[in-house]
């Protein structure tokens, strides 16, 4: 018992150092979003896992609306350059063969030194008809 004294005494000491500019500092960085980012990556890895599974079942529509949002809020990173090729993959599935090359298109634009660059190179030549390149 006289351990969790200690500790409840150290942190009635801890909270009476905490001033009303630390406060704000805080609740400001966390508006931004500065202290959130932590858990982006996390978050961004189960969104793309959860849209991935609806392209696996084939259920298209949530699949797309989710790429599109994951593109929306994760703009720049990682997980919007895998919502991209999804997306593209996903319009091809469905054989909507001007909206997958329209975004094959669109992902080699946005990321054109991608590992994933050479498999929407080789999907816009099938979607087009083209012979393949040696």
């Amino acid at each position: 018992m006289g351990c969790f004294r200690a500790m409840k005494n150290k942190a009635r000491a801890t909270m009476k150092n905490i001033t009303p500019g630390w406060l704000v500092a805080v609740v400001v960085l966390a508006m931004t979003g500065v202290v959130a980012r932590a858990a982006e990556p996390l978050a961004g890895e189960a969104r793309v896992a959860q849209a991935d599974a609806h392209l696996r079942a084939k259920d298209f529509a949530p699949a797309l609306a989710m790429f599109e949002q994951i593109r929306a809020d994760f703009a720049g990173t990682r997980f919007a350059e895998d919502a991209e090729i999804y997306r593209a993959i996903a319009f091809g599935r469905q054989n909507d063969t001007a909206q997958a090359i329209a975004a094959f298109s669109e992902f080699l634009d946005h990321w054109p030194e991608s590992e994933a660059a050479d498999y929407a190179k080789e999907q816009l030549r099938k979607l087009k008809g083209e012979e393949p390149s040696e």
